[in-house]
């Protein structure tokens, strides 16, 4: 089977600023256009303004996050201000090679902090749907698996950047897991191909591996998550919500109720067509977010050692070193999206706020890293040599008869056109007849 080499693909969503966020920021409300309470007002005017770092951002009257004094050859984040301002169709949202492939950013809080420049496939702004997200990511995945061909789907960020709202989203705004298996079986559905959906969600907590559809049990990396045939996008949407009200979340600063496991939905898709069986995996994981040590030191701890060597496995790959995939449940899980027969992208999420700094320039460099890593790629192709045989023998069989009725149609053709000469000397022998009996 014929293999072709594939680069990982990296992408960037930048969320909305919170309300929160918005409040932070702005210094002067009376000129700006945001909806603060009555109440929020009059704390705003009797309170005494805390004066920004000297570089910080501010909100204008334009509603755009600027910061407040521009650093030279440097570049931030612009945010809309509200959702009743029409959107942007911005450089954060505009295909990359629509405008140059870099997207310098400073540290707002350093003096002539040095810019920097990353490459990513494409950048979706605060404006940008999932939809859009997905219009320009996993939805070219379907004809993937299709075609016998695994795909890995990771988002990764810090808490609160919109991962789990990226990936699961809710009913209102549908996630990329959703999305995608619309699309694949409407696609099935539509070209009426004979297909085999098998389904498995699990999670990484604290180091171990469980099992989201079999009563959260653990399992051994040698063993079998339990799997779920499904025949319908609502049959395997009942499926991930199952699993999700068992999932592992708890409270942090940046959200109620934030995701404090690896959460990774692996769907085996087989379809058979004359003779061929094509079989892919599709694996779409939710990683959890780094951040500082919370009240539960070991689910922070643990959530952060893995992810540091998540990243250490992006930079080894990266660079052609020996990755440490056996230092972690989840790289071993995810070692095939990176070294394996399977196209990879990554969706790094990050905030515009200037707090997440740090964070956002770490996922940055990450996604920028993954995009020099390389993987070979060929079809999953078994051909069923008894079905081989029986539609070969069928074909031959077909093609006899055709060639029989071709040999009979022939032949006809042939009686015709000795019935029409004979008539046509006849007539010609009438002619002749003719012309002497007048002479």
């Amino acid at each position: 089977m014929a293999t072709t080499k594939n680069d990982i693909k990296a992408y960037v969503r930048v969320r909305p600023l919170s309300s929160k966020e918005y409040g932070d920021y702005i210094c002067l409300p009376d000129h700006c256009t945001v909806n603060l309470t009555e109440k929020k007002k009059e704390e705003r005017k009797t309170t005494p303004a805390t004066p920004l770092a000297k570089n910080s951002q501010k909100i204008k009257s334009d509603g755009m996050v600027t910061p407040r004094k521009t650093l030279s050859n440097s570049q931030t984040f612009a945010t809309p201000l509200n959702n009743s301002q029409q959107p942007r169709r911005d450089a954060m949202n505009t295909p990359m090679k629509n405008i140059p492939h870099s997207r310098p950013i400073s540290n707002p809080m350093e003096r002539n902090a040095p810019a920097l420049a990353y490459q990513f496939d494409r950048v979706f702004g605060p404006t940008a749907n999932t939809e859009e997200v997905f219009s320009h990511t996993t939805e070219s995945f379907v004809q993937e698996i299709l075609d016998g061909i695994s795909c890995t789907c990771i988002a990764y960020g810090t808490t609160g950047s919109g991962k789990t709202h990226t990936m699961v989203g809710n009913l209102q705004s549908p996630g990329l897991m959703r999305l995608t298996l619309d699309k694949l079986f409407q696609t099935m559905q539509d070209d009426g191909i004979d297909f085999d959906v098998q389904i498995s969600y699990i999670e990484v907590y604290n180091e171990k591996v469980r099992d989201l559809l079999n009563n959260n049990s653990i399992l051994d990396m040698s063993m079998y998550a339990l799997s779920r045939s499904v025949e319908s996008t609502s049959e395997a949407m009942n499926v991930l919500e199952e699993g999700n009200k068992i999932r592992a979340q708890s409270a942090t600063e940046m959200n109620a109720q934030s995701s404090r496991s690896h959460a990774i939905l692996q769907i085996q898709v087989k379809t058979s067509y004359e003779g061929e069986t094509r079989t892919a995996t599709l694996t779409l994981a939710d990683l959890a977010g780094s951040e500082g040590i919370s009240e539960n030191h070991k689910e922070s701890a643990s959530i952060n050692t893995s992810l540091l060597v998540f990243r250490r496995v992006v930079v080894a790959c990266s660079s052609n070193e020996k990755p440490p995939f056996r230092d972690s449940k989840l790289t071993k899980i995810l070692k095939e999206s990176f070294v394996g027969n399977c196209k990879t992208i990554i969706i790094a999420n990050v905030s515009p706020s200037d707090d997440s700094f740090s964070h956002t320039k770490n996922t940055l460099e990450l996604a920028a890293k993954s995009k020099k890593i390389s993987t070979t790629v060929s079809k999953n192709i078994t051909i069923d040599m008894q079905q081989t045989v029986t539609l070969h023998e069928t074909h031959e069989a077909r093609i006899t008869e055709l060639e029989q009725e071709n040999s009979k149609l022939k032949n006809s053709e042939e009686a015709s056109k000795m019935l029409l000469y004979s008539r046509i000397e006849y007539l010609e022998q009438q002619n002749r007849d003719l012309r002497e009996s007048f002479e």
